[in-house]
Protein backbone atom coordinates (compact mmCIF):
# COMPACT_ATOMS: atom_id res chain seq x y z
CA UNK A 1 0.00 0.00 0.00
CA UNK A 2 1.52 3.33 -0.93
CA UNK A 3 0.75 6.59 0.84
CA UNK A 4 -1.48 8.93 -1.07
CA UNK A 5 -4.02 11.60 -0.35
CA UNK A 6 -7.61 10.60 -1.01
CA UNK A 7 -10.06 13.03 -2.55
CA UNK A 8 -12.67 11.98 0.01
CA UNK A 9 -10.25 12.18 2.93
CA UNK A 10 -7.89 15.15 2.47
CA UNK A 11 -5.94 14.59 5.69
CA UNK A 12 -4.62 11.33 7.16
CA UNK A 13 -6.46 9.62 9.99
CA UNK A 14 -5.01 8.08 13.10
CA UNK A 15 -5.70 4.34 13.60
CA UNK A 16 -8.16 5.28 16.37
CA UNK A 17 -10.04 7.65 14.04
CA UNK A 18 -10.18 4.97 11.37
CA UNK A 19 -11.67 2.42 13.81
CA UNK A 20 -14.17 5.01 15.04
CA UNK A 21 -15.22 5.68 11.43
CA UNK A 22 -15.66 1.95 10.84
CA UNK A 23 -17.74 1.62 14.00
CA UNK A 24 -19.98 4.52 12.96
CA UNK A 25 -20.54 2.83 9.58
CA UNK A 26 -21.54 -0.34 11.38
CA UNK A 27 -24.05 1.71 13.38
CA UNK A 28 -25.92 2.12 10.12
CA UNK A 29 -27.75 -0.22 7.83
CA UNK A 30 -25.23 -3.07 7.71
CA UNK A 31 -25.18 -3.56 11.47
CA UNK A 32 -28.96 -3.17 11.75
CA UNK A 33 -29.51 -5.90 9.14
CA UNK A 34 -26.93 -8.20 10.72
CA UNK A 35 -28.59 -7.83 14.13
CA UNK A 36 -32.14 -8.26 12.78
CA UNK A 37 -31.19 -11.48 10.96
CA UNK A 38 -29.91 -13.00 14.23
CA UNK A 39 -29.68 -14.48 16.72
CA UNK A 40 -27.07 -16.84 15.34
CA UNK A 41 -26.21 -20.35 16.55
CA UNK A 42 -22.47 -20.61 17.15
CA UNK A 43 -20.50 -23.66 18.32
CA UNK A 44 -17.19 -23.35 20.09
CA UNK A 45 -15.20 -23.95 23.24
CA UNK A 46 -15.70 -21.55 26.13
CA UNK A 47 -12.66 -19.79 27.55
CA UNK A 48 -12.93 -17.53 30.58
CA UNK A 49 -11.19 -14.21 29.99
CA UNK A 50 -10.09 -13.88 33.61
CA UNK A 51 -9.27 -16.46 36.29
CA UNK A 52 -12.05 -15.15 38.51
CA UNK A 53 -15.50 -14.63 37.05
CA UNK A 54 -16.11 -10.95 37.76
CA UNK A 55 -19.62 -9.63 37.31
CA UNK A 56 -20.30 -6.32 35.58
CA UNK A 57 -23.95 -5.28 35.72
CA UNK A 58 -25.18 -8.87 36.01
CA UNK A 59 -22.90 -10.17 33.23
CA UNK A 60 -19.47 -11.77 32.94
CA UNK A 61 -17.21 -11.93 29.90
CA UNK A 62 -15.44 -14.75 28.14
CA UNK A 63 -14.59 -16.08 24.69
CA UNK A 64 -16.07 -18.73 22.44
CA UNK A 65 -13.15 -20.25 20.53
CA UNK A 66 -13.28 -21.96 17.17
CA UNK A 67 -10.61 -23.08 14.76
CA UNK A 68 -8.08 -20.26 15.10
CA UNK A 69 -10.56 -17.49 15.92
CA UNK A 70 -12.78 -16.48 18.79
CA UNK A 71 -15.62 -14.13 19.60
CA UNK A 72 -16.09 -12.17 22.80
CA UNK A 73 -19.13 -13.11 24.85
CA UNK A 74 -21.17 -11.11 27.34
CA UNK A 75 -22.91 -13.81 29.37
CA UNK A 76 -25.79 -13.30 31.84
CA UNK A 77 -24.70 -14.35 35.34
CA UNK A 78 -27.55 -16.89 35.55
CA UNK A 79 -25.92 -18.95 32.75
CA UNK A 80 -22.80 -20.67 34.13
CA UNK A 81 -20.44 -21.68 31.33
CA UNK A 82 -17.56 -24.04 32.13
CA UNK A 83 -14.00 -23.45 30.96
CA UNK A 84 -12.93 -25.80 28.14
CA UNK A 85 -16.42 -27.15 27.47
CA UNK A 86 -17.94 -27.03 23.97
CA UNK A 87 -21.26 -25.21 23.63
CA UNK A 88 -23.76 -24.28 20.94
CA UNK A 89 -24.93 -20.80 21.88
CA UNK A 90 -27.52 -18.46 20.45
CA UNK A 91 -25.78 -15.09 20.11
CA UNK A 92 -26.67 -11.61 18.92
CA UNK A 93 -24.13 -8.89 18.18
CA UNK A 94 -23.90 -5.81 20.35
CA UNK A 95 -22.58 -2.56 19.03
CA UNK A 96 -19.72 -2.51 21.50
CA UNK A 97 -16.15 -2.44 20.32
CA UNK A 98 -13.83 -3.97 22.89
CA UNK A 99 -10.64 -2.91 21.10
CA UNK A 100 -10.16 -6.37 19.57
CA UNK A 101 -13.54 -7.17 18.09
CA UNK A 102 -17.25 -7.03 18.67
CA UNK A 103 -19.13 -8.47 21.64
CA UNK A 104 -21.90 -11.08 21.28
Amino acid sequence: MRPQESLQNPSPLTPDQLLQALQSLLNGEAFRRFREEGPYLVQGTYANSSPERRLYGGFYYGKLKGDGTSISLKVPSRIPLEEGRTYVLSVSPELAWNGKGFVF
